[in-house]
């Protein structure tokens, strides 16, 4: 009777774990997506570098303040740089996604769909809207191949230990020019340590300016077909 009782009592544990399997745990909620307005910025939004933050822009915005192309100084406007990079309109808004980037030492200007940027020097945070392509550079680099290109920016890593190569121009050069020692001749970069640069696509000029510049001299030239700056 003993043995028939525990094969009883057996079966039913069996049967009680057939009828209530464990699953996968849920996936967790989706981020929260926020509604801002055209003057909110990136500088009081928490989240290291490659954070990725959601939001939603208010429709019939009013361009504000930016600096910068592709990657943008955290105190820029999020929405209007939306605009400048072609994901939004100021009438209709929209959904973004910033994604927090670290320090930059420069951050291009340039007029892209009704909004014009400024410049600005190096800055301790930034974002962006997704990943930036960052290329590898020699010193031998030039701007050449993206000529005619206008106010499109590149970013471009220089290797350290460069040797310098020649260069045309002050501020703005020759997009025959190498473009890390322009760089180097702008103050943004050393040769020693190299560095990350955003480059400028620019039209042709008249004229190109020498000077004498962090240990780098550039030539002056005269009319050429494009440029480019930092």
């Amino acid at each position: 009777m003993l043995a028939v009782l525990l094969t009883a009592s057996t079966m039913v544990g069996c049967k009680d774990s057939d009828s209530d399997p464990v699953g996968p745990p849920p996936p967790p909620p989706p981020p929260e997506t926020q509604m801002i307005g055209w003057t909110v910025t990136a500088a009081n939004m928490a989240g290291a570098p490659g954070a990725v933050i959601r939001l939603v822009c208010e429709p019939n915005g009013r361009a504000a303040t930016i600096r910068g192309t592709l990657v943008y100084t955290d105190d820029s406007s999020i929405c209007t740089a939306a605009v400048h990079s072609g994901l939004i309109g100021m009438v209709g808004g929209g959904a973004v996604e910033i994604t927090i980037q670290d320090r930059q030492v420069n951050y291009p200007g340039s007029s892209k769909n009704g909004i014009t940027s400024g410049y600005y020097g190096a800055w301790n945070r930034g974002f962006s809207f997704g990943a930036v392509t960052v290329e590898k550079a020699e010193w031998s680099t030039t701007m050449t191949t993206r000529r005619g290109r206008n106010n499109d920016v590149f970013v471009l890593d220089c290797p350290a230990n460069g040797v310098a190569g020649s260069i045309w121009g002050t501020s703005v050069y020759t997009d025959d020019s190498s473009v890390c020692t322009a760089a180097v001749h702008d103050g943004l970069i050393t040769r020693a340590s190299g560095g990350r640069v955003f480059v400028a696509v620019r039209p042709g000029r008249s004229s190109y300016t020498a000077s004498t510049r962090n240990g780098v001299t550039s030539r002056s030239y005269g009319s050429w077909v494009g440029s480019f700056d930092f």
